[in-house]
């Protein structure tokens, strides 16, 4: 079973995002987020900006997680967060075998 999601979204000024899931032992994890600007043509991925950070190196693990999942919501909003998560649960979920 492939436990690693992708999901591409487009926002209102045609910024692409890929933003990736993946599913641990017990829970959905949001890896990380592609942010690709109109009229470009690589992804720049946040978790490698957010690492590079000064900011976030001096954060212990429960702080490091909280303010990448902040930097995420910034991005792309809560809403689709959700969205993406709830079509990675749909994907996984088992169906009726009668």
């Amino acid at each position: 079973m492939n436990n690693n999601f992708h999901f591409q979204r487009k926002l209102e000024d045609g910024t692409q995002l890929e933003i990736r899931i993946r599913l641990s032992d017990k829970e959905f994890i949001i890896d990380d987020i592609g942010v690709k600007a109109k009229r470009k043509r690589n992804f720049s991925y946040l978790g490698s900006v957010i690492s590079d950070s000064h900011s976030y190196r001096g954060l212990d693990f429960k702080e490091r997680q909280q303010y990448k999942l902040k930097k995420f919501i910034e991005v792309c909003g809560i809403e689709m967060l959700n969205e993406c998560l709830e079509e990675a649960w749909l994907q996984i979920k088992p169906n009726k075998l009668i």
